[in-house]
């Protein structure tokens, strides 16, 4: 199998596959994500990560940040660490979450019951 037919076939695979995810993805609440003294508003997020948008820090993919997190835009903001997965145009940025407070972590987990 030549080469190029080797990476047709990962390509295909990667978009056939399910979703990795671990944790549902919300958008509700708005969560808004503190990186630099920027805030951005989650375009979605989880237990897992979050997706923000309007990034225009420098940053590269595997690089690790931190800021805080916060519900409300007023409401005082609770410390994170998570690291970047991916960067797409426009200043979307997908968000691993290292270090989350088990409060934040307490109120993404859906209700069991």
């Amino acid at each position: 199998m030549s080469l190029i037919s080797r990476l047709v076939e990962q390509v295909r695979s990667r978009l056939s596959a399910p979703d990795r995810r671990a944790a549902a993805r919300a958008r509700d609440p708005w969560l808004f994500v503190e990186i630099g003294g920027y805030d951005h508003r989650a375009r979605d997020w989880s237990a897992g990560g979050a997706c923000i948008t309007g990034f225009a820090g420098e940053a590269a993919i595997g690089d690790i940040v931190s800021g805080s997190l916060r519900w409300h835009k007023r409401a005082g903001g609770r410390s994170f660490t998570a690291e970047i997965m991916r960067i797409e145009p426009g200043g979307t940025v997908a968000l691993r979450w290292l270090a989350l407070p088990d409060a934040i972590l307490a109120e993404m987990e859906p209700d069991e019951g």
